[in-house]
C-alpha cells in the first residue's frame, strides 16, 4: 500500500530541505523574487525547495537547533526576512578544500598524499593546481561567446603554515613529473645543444676576426658581416626550463624571455618575496613582471645593457609561506605596503589551513599507493606534452593558443557566481569590501580554474569540448571556499580593516547574546564603550559581516513622535529562544545537540 504524505509532512520535508541549502542558492532566490506577493513567493519557494532537496549544506555550515519555528509558513517567513531559516556558523575555522574539485587522478593522488604525508589537503590541491598551470598555460586560454573577455590558464596558489608541517614531502611528491620532464628533455637534445653552443663559440670567433681591417671592403661591409655573425651566435634553444624556486625580478624576466615566455615559480619557502620588495636592491620593489605575466600583459623592460620584451608572458606560482610573512605587512612601510597596494595578494588562491601539528600519529606508516602515483605521474606528463595549436598551418610555426569556451549552462552559473560577489562588494557596509581587492578578481579566477579543471579532465580533446556545468560549478565552489580563507590571510596582513571588521562583529554578537537581544538599535550599540567616539563606518562593516552570517535582517526604522528616527536591526530567533520559567535567557536550546552558542567567548565586559 502506498503512504502519501499529508500536506503537513510535505512542509516538514521542505523545511528540512532548505536547512541543506546553501547561503548562496537562497541568497539568490531571494534577491530574484523579493519582489513577489507573500503568496507567488510561497508557491515559488516550494517548487524552489524540491528542486535543491539534495543540495549540501553551505561551506561555512549551520546552527543546529530545535527553535526553528514551526511551520512552513514560518520558515518561509524567517527566509524571507533574514535570508535564510537558520543562521550561518559565525566561530569557525576556514573549510577544508575537498579533493573532489580535482577530476582523477588527480583527487586520489591528493588524497593519498596528504594521507600520508599527515598534511592539511589543501597543501596538495594547490600545487597540484599550479603544476596543471605549468603545464598548459601559453597554449590554451578560456573565453567567453560574444565577448572580448578571455583569461590566461596562470595560477598563483599561495598555503600559508607554519614550519615543521612537512612540506618537503609534499613538494618532492608534486613536483616529480617537472623534474622528470625536464631531464628529459635534456637529455634528448644533449646533441643538438652542443652543436649550438660549438656554432656561437665560430661565429663569435669569426665576428671577432672581422673586426680587423681588411681590403676591399667597406667599414659598411665589415660591420654588416659582423653583425649577422653576432646574430647567429646569439642562437638559443628553445625552451627548455618549465619552473624555478627561486628568483630575482630581473632574472624572471630572462627565464621568460628564454623559455616561450612561459614559467612557473613553485617553492616551499617563500624567499622570493623578499627578493620582490628589494632586499637585494637597496629596498626598491620590483614586481611589476610577475603582476603582467600574471595578466598576460606585454611588457618592455630597458635598463643599462639589458633589453627584454615581452608580448604574451605568463608566469604560474605555488609555493607555502608562514603566517609571519604576512603578518610583517601590517606595519609595512616603503616597498613591502605595496605587495598590498599594488593588489600583488589579490591575484592569488590563498589558503590558510587548520595544522596538523599536534594531532599526527607518529607510529603511522601509511604509504601512498604505487599505482597512485604512477596515474598522477602519466597524467600530468601527458599535460606537459600537449603541443601549442598548429592546426591552422602544420607546415609553418604559427603557434597560437588552444582556445575552450564553457558551455550556456556553465557560464550560466559562472555568471550567477559573479553577480552574487558583484552584489557584496563596493560598499564600506557589503560584506566582501574588507576582501574586495581579491573578490574584484574572482570571477577571472574562477573561469582560469574551470579551464585547467577541463584540461585536466580531458586532455587534448578538451579542444573539442565546453567546459560543462559540473567543472564550472567545482571551480565555482573552490573559489567560494576559499573566502573564508582569504578574509584570514587579509586579517592577518591587516588590509581593508578586515581584522578590525571581524573582531567588531564577534564583539556584538557576544553582546546580543548575553543580553538577550531580539532586536536593538544601532544608537545601542555605538554607546557601548567599543564603538564610542567611532565613525559610523566602522559599525555598518560590522553590522555587514553579521548581515552575511544571516545573524541580522536588514535594517528597519521606528519614528518616534519627537526626534530622529532610531534604526533597529532584528536579531534571528534562532540566536534568541524564548525565556520560559525556570530557565535562563538560553532557553530553549537542545540539551542533546551542541550549537555555536557554546563555543561563543565570553560576553563583552562594559
Amino acid at each position: 500500500m502506498e503512504i502519501i504524505p499529508t500536506q503537513k509532512e510535505q512542509s516538514n520535508d521542505a523545511a528540512r530541505n532548505s536547512a541543506q541549502m546553501s547561503a548562496e542558492d537562497i541568497g539568490k532566490f531571494n534577491r530574484a523574487n523579493r519582489k513577489k506577493s507573500p503568496e507567488e513567493f510561497l508557491q515559488d519557494f516550494t517548487t524552489f525547495l524540491q528542486t535543491k532537496a539534495d543540495s549540501p549544506v553551505g561551506p561555512w555550515g549551520t546552527f543546529e537547533t530545535d527553535r526553528r519555528p514551526s511551520g512552513f509558513q514560518g520558515i518561509v517567513q524567517l527566509v524571507h526576512d533574514f535570508g535564510r531559516e537558520t543562521p550561518v556558523t559565525f566561530h569557525n575555522e576556514a573549510p577544508e578544500i575537498p579533493v573532489s574539485i580535482l577530476p582523477e587522478p588527480y583527487a586520489t593522488f591528493a588524497r593519498e598524499l596528504a594521507e600520508s604525508t599527515q598534511t592539511p589537503v589543501e597543501m596538495g590541491i594547490m600545487l597540484i593546481l599550479s603544476c596543471i598551470a605549468a603545464s598548459v598555460q601559453g597554449k590554451w586560454e578560456v573565453y567567453r561567446d560574444d565577448s572580448d573577455h578571455t583569461e590566461p590558464l596562470c595560477f598563483w596558489g599561495f598555503v600559508v603554515m607554519l614550519s615543521g608541517e612537512n612540506k618537503t614531502a609534499v613538494f618532492r611528491e608534486v613536483t616529480a613529473p617537472l623534474r622528470d620532464w625536464e631531464k628529459q628533455l635534456a637529455e634528448q637534445t644533449k646533441q643538438q645543444d652542443a652543436e649550438r653552443n660549438a656554432k656561437a663559440r665560430i661565429q663569435k670567433a669569426r665576428a671577432k676576426k672581422l673586426e680587423n681591417p681588411e681590403e676591399g671592403k667597406s667599414d659598411d661591409e665589415r660591420a654588416k658581416e659582423i653583425a649577422e655573425a653576432e646574430l647567429r651566435g646569439q642562437d638559443r634553444a628553445p625552451g627548455r626550463q618549465l619552473w624555478t624556486g627561486d628568483v630575482t625580478p630581473e632574472k624572471m624576466q630572462d627565464l621568460l624571455c628564454d623559455n616561450e615566455e612561459r614559467m612557473a615559480l613553485i617553492a616551499d619557502e617563500a624567499g622570493f618575496i623578499d627578493t620582490l620588495t628589494g632586499i637585494y636592491n637597496n629596498g626598491k620593489a620590483n614586481f611589476d613582471v610577475f603582476m603582467q605575466a600574471y595578466s598576460n600583459s606585454p611588457c618592455k623592460v630597458d635598463r643599462q645593457g639589458r633589453s627584454v620584451e615581452l608580448n604574451n608572458p605568463h608566469l604560474s606560482i605555488g609555493t607555502t609561506f608562514q603566517p609571519k610573512v604576512l603578518s610583517a605587512l601590517k606595519s609595512a612601510t616603503g616597498s613591502k605596503s605595496h605587495l598590498v597596494e599594488k593588489g600583488f595578494l589579490g591575484r592569488a588562491a590563498i589558503v590558510v589551513p587548520e595544522s596538523k601539528v599536534g594531532f599526527r600519529d607518529v607510529r603511522s606508516k601509511k604509504r601512498m599507493q604505487a599505482s597512485t602515483r604512477a596515474a598522477y605521474q602519466q597524467a600530468l606528463t601527458a599535460l606537459l606534452s600537449l603541443t601549442y595549436n598548429y592546426e591552422n598551418n602544420p607546415e609553418v610555426a604559427n603557434k597560437s593558443k588552444y582556445r575552450i569556451k564553457p558551455s550556456g549552462a556553465a557560464e550560466e552559473a559562472w555568471e550567477d557566481a559573479w553577480q552574487f560577489l558583484e552584489d557584496n562588494q563596493g560598499r564600506p557596509d557589503r560584506m566582501f569590501e574588507p576582501i574586495g581587492t581579491w573578490t574584484r578578481k574572482a570571477h577571472g579566477l574562477m573561469l582560469r580554474v574551470a579551464g585547467l579543471l577541463h584540461i585536466a579532465k580531458y586532455g587534448i580533446e578538451a579542444k573539442d569540448r565546453d567546459i560543462d556545468v559540473e567543472t564550472m560549478d567545482s571551480a565555482i565552489r573552490f573559489c567560494l571556499l576559499l573566502i573564508p580563507h582569504i578574509r584570514k590571510a587579509f586579517a592577518l596582513a591587516g588590509i581593508g580593516e578586515g581584522e578590525k571588521c571581524w573582531e567588531d562583529a564577534e564583539y556584538i554578537l557576544c553582546h546580543i547574546v548575553s543580553n538577550h537581544l531580539s532586536e536593538f538599535s544601532e544608537t545601542d550599540i555605538h554607546k557601548l564603550n567599543r564603538f564610542k567616539n567611532s565613525e559610523k563606518a566602522r559599525l555598518a562593516r560590522a553590522f555587514s559581516v553579521l548581515r552575511s552570517h544571516f545573524i541580522l535582517s536588514d535594517q528597519k526604522t521606528e519614528t518616534r513622535s519627537s526626534g530622529k528616527p532610531r534604526i533597529y536591526r532584528r536579531v534571528h530567533p534562532a540566536l534568541v529562544p524564548p525565556i520560559s520559567k525556570g530557565n535562563s535567557g538560553l532557553a530553549g536550546l537542545s540539551s542533546e545537540t551542541p550549537t555555536e552558542l557554546d563555543r561563543l567567548p565570553e560576553p563583552p565586559l562594559d
